[in-house]
Formats: C-alpha cells, sequence, structure tokens
C-alpha cells in the first residue's frame, strides 16, 4: 500500500506537468494556421488588329512549410478574332479548375507545376447569313515550369512573380498546344498576396514574426 500511494503522489505529481507541454506543443506547431492562408491571381489583356483577349487567374492557398505553397486555381481566358477581308470570326472561352504546387528553394526563385481541366467553346461566326458553327470539348493539362518573385519573405509583404510554364501532356486539343502537338510556352505573372500574416494579421508562417528559417 506505501509503495502504491507513492507511486500514485508521482504520477499526480508529474501529469499537471506533462499536460502542460504536450498543451504547448499543440500551441506551438497546430495543424492548420490562418497565417499560413494566402490568396491572389493574374489579370490579362490583349488588344490587336481583329483580335481581343482577357485572361483571368484567381488562386487560394496555404503555405505546408517555408519551402512550399499548395492551392487550387481557377483559369478563364476568352479570345475573339475577326477577318479584316471577310465577315468570318471566331470566339473562344476557356474555363477550368486547377491545383498548384510551387517549391521555393531560395525566396525568389520557385520551381512550380499546375493541373487544369478545362472546358472550351469554341464558336466560329462566318456571317453572310451562314449558321454558326459551336464545338464544345473538355480537356486536361499539366503544365510545369518555374519562375521569378520579388521575394517571398513570410512577413505578411506581398509580392509580384512572373512564370514560364510548358504543358508536358499528350493532348492534341490542348490550349496550349499548337496543331502540330508543340507546346507552346505560357508567360503568367500576378501577385501573391498573404492573408493573416505580419504586424497587424498575426505571426509569420514560421510562427515567429520575420523569421525565415524558423519552422
Amino acid at each position: 500500500m506505501k509503495k502504491l500511494l507513492i507511486s500514485y503522489l508521482l504520477i499526480t505529481s508529474f501529469s499537471p506537468l506533462c499536460y502542460a507541454q504536450a498543451d504547448e506543443v499543440l500551441e506551438d506547431k497546430p495543424y492548420f494556421r490562418k497565417e499560413n492562408l494566402f490568396t491572389g491571381g493574374s489579370v490579362g489583356v490583349a488588344f490587336g488588329q481583329g483580335t481581343f483577349s482577357l485572361g483571368l487567374g484567381p488562386f487560394f492557398g496555404y503555405s505546408l512549410n517555408k519551402y512550399v505553397d499548395v492551392g487550387l486555381a481557377l483559369n478563364y481566358n476568352y479570345v475573339s478574332q475577326r477577318d479584316q477581308f471577310s465577315t468570318y470570326k471566331v470566339r473562344q472561352s476557356i474555363i477550368g479548375p486547377g491545383a498548384f504546387t510551387r517549391i521555393y528553394p531560395v525566396k525568389f526563385l520557385f520551381a512550380t507545376a499546375q493541373y487544369e481541366y478545362n472546358f472550351i467553346k469554341f464558336k466560329e461566326i462566318p456571317g453572310a447569313g451562314f449558321p454558326n458553327i459551336i464545338t464544345k470539348y473538355n480537356v486536361a493539362s499539366t503544365l510545369v515550369g518555374g519562375g521569378y518573385c520579388t521575394g517571398r519573405e513570410n512577413d505578411g509583404s506581398p509580392f509580384f512573380y512572373l512564370s514560364i510554364l510548358i504543358d508536358v501532356g499528350n493532348n492534341i486539343l490542348s490550349p496550349y498546344k499548337d496543331q502540330f502537338n508543340r507546346a507552346q510556352p505560357i508567360f503568367r505573372t500576378g501577385i501573391h498576396y498573404p492573408l493573416f500574416q505580419g504586424k497587424n494579421g498575426g505571426a509569420s508562417i514560421n510562427g515567429r514574426r520575420g523569421r525565415r528559417d524558423d519552422f
């Protein structure tokens, strides 16, 4: 009985300390941190002789650690072209969800991969009383590439990026392939905006404000 009493006293004495340490670990390393969330996107508009195009690329993501971001994206592109010497016109719209990852070996360079599943509508307008021709199809694309950014500091500061990608898939219907199924370079530029980092939004994704090397 004496040994049991001593054991009980030792357990009850150390239990609060163990629980306090466990709570501290959970508080310091939670599974989800709102300060790791970010958003952003890109906008592109182009005008030419008989040509107009508009591109939108919003995204929403989460920083897994100081090197890796993952997220979801939405791709939208609209192109309108007309023949200067006839009534013939074409219009194409592309919209599709996607998922991406970006890996930052250093704070100003990154490698990226993005999967897209695009819904494409192609409309031919011959004019002169001829009926319009509408073609619809869906196609998946796997984009890989790299880019440069003005600095992923992890302190709540937004930054701009420029990336170059190619479609490594083998679908000739991809909007990123030419008529010979050759991959065309894709240039994308935009802004990455942390949501809850910095002085007014909480700690950095490292859990310590302004430190990149602590995770």
